[in-house]
């Protein structure tokens, strides 16, 4: 998102984003059992998910948030996301008028032939 902040987009459709990497980071952080004291001293820290922590891009995350998106933004969010919580989303969605479509008993990771039926139908109508 923040690579094209200040391209002039027509309209954009997000599947399952993460419109705060701040959360997921910190939410990998706790699972991990990881400070971010700890982070700072080591600087790289590898997790059992096989996701590494960096302080590097945790200070840079840190430093630029998305503070602004003006662009006609709809997204498709899956009921059971496991990354990111409806709550930050939505927060997304509010802040920045954005249309919210929530898919019951989906997934991040679009997959299933249930969910990309759905995914494909939603792009069609956002299209």
């Amino acid at each position: 998102m923040m690579s094209f902040e200040n391209e002039p987009l027509e309209r954009c459709l997000f599947v399952s984003p993460v419109p705060d990497m701040n959360y997921l980071i910190e939410n990998m952080m706790r699972q991990a059992g990881v400070t971010d004291e700890q982070l700072e001293k080591e600087q790289i820290i590898p997790t059992q998910s096989g996701q590494a922590l960096s302080w590097k891009y945790l200070t840079y995350v840190r430093e630029h948030p998305i503070a602004s998106w003006e662009k006609p933004t709809r997204i498709l969010y899956a009921e059971n996301d496991n990354l990111i919580d409806l709550s930050v989303v939505d927060d997304f969605s509010r802040r920045f008028h954005c249309h919210l479509t929530i898919m019951k008993g989906g997934e991040h990771w679009f997959h299933t032939p249930e969910q990309l039926k759905v995914l494909h139908s939603w792009i069609e109508e956002n299209c």
